[in-house]
């Protein structure tokens, strides 16, 4: 093992991670700091009733997050309704509590409050049963030796899922978060490997309102992730074109 590699019991930080998540929501929760982000109106409830949502998350410290609201048909999928109705990226927060211990000064983590009261805002009216949750899986923190940078994107992808997984388990009636392989759904979707050719694959789709630049590329590929997941539901097989 090098000097710049890290030997890391799994399950201990897996419990870290839970309790992080667990601790920062609460006292989120406390402090009444939600209401952010522009909920989806209640006013506008009903409407979303004949609606199914798809809400995508590429994780990663430039990664982004898309909710699509999507509407079948009885035609082919084509002819369905699907729009990207909000978009963000993910909320990060310099490491100022040392959650990152041995990491090295300066490093960005998951803003776990404040991604949080996304969801909470995203989610407050959407239809129960007809949401659904998709992120690409990453590799967590595991056993071995590592270096730095994979323990810092794995503890930032652990602390995401929890905390994704911590509010859906308060709201059971939304569904469940499904993790899909980054070999499987972007060839399947035809999604190219190159941000920016990823980024005109989602525009010629969705339009560019929420990347309008290439360093908002994460919003783009989490946008073609819950369409792809939406698909999947849909048993619609082959690539956008």
């Amino acid at each position: 093992m090098t000097s710049n590699e890290l030997v890391i019991d799994n399950q201990k930080y897996i419990n870290y991670l839970k309790l992080i998540v667990s601790e920062l929501i609460v006292s989120d929760l406390e402090n009444n700091e939600t209401g952010m982000y522009g909920s989806l109106s209640e006013m506008y409830a009903a409407e979303y009733a004949g609606y199914d949502f798809v809400m995508g998350f590429d994780p990663g410290l430039s990664g982004g997050m898309a909710l699509l609201r999507c509407r079948p048909s009885e035609k082919p999928l084509e002819s369905d309704s699907v729009e990207i109705v909000r978009g963000y990226m993910l909320p990060v927060v310099d490491d100022c509590y040392g959650l990152l211990p041995l990491g090295k000064s300066g490093k960005k983590i998951l803003d776990v409050r404040h991604m949080h009261n996304v969801l909470h805002d995203l989610c407050e009216y959407l239809p129960r049963g007809k949401t659904h949750f998709v992120i690409e899986r990453q590799q967590e923190i595991y056993t071995g030796g590592y270096s730095r940078g994979s323990f810092t994107n794995g503890f930032n992808y652990g602390l995401l899922v929890y905390c994704i997984e911590s509010y859906l388990s308060s709201e059971s009636l939304l569904g469940s978060l499904v993790k899909a392989e980054r070999s499987d759904w972007k060839v399947k979707l035809g999604v190219p490997k190159d941000k920016k050719l990823a980024m005109k694959l989602a525009t010629r789709k969705f339009g560019d309102r929420f990347w309008p630049k290439l360093g908002n590329h994460g919003v783009a590929e989490a946008a073609l992730l819950a369409l792809y997941r939406y698909r999947v539901m849909r048993n619609v097989k082959g690539k956008l074109v």
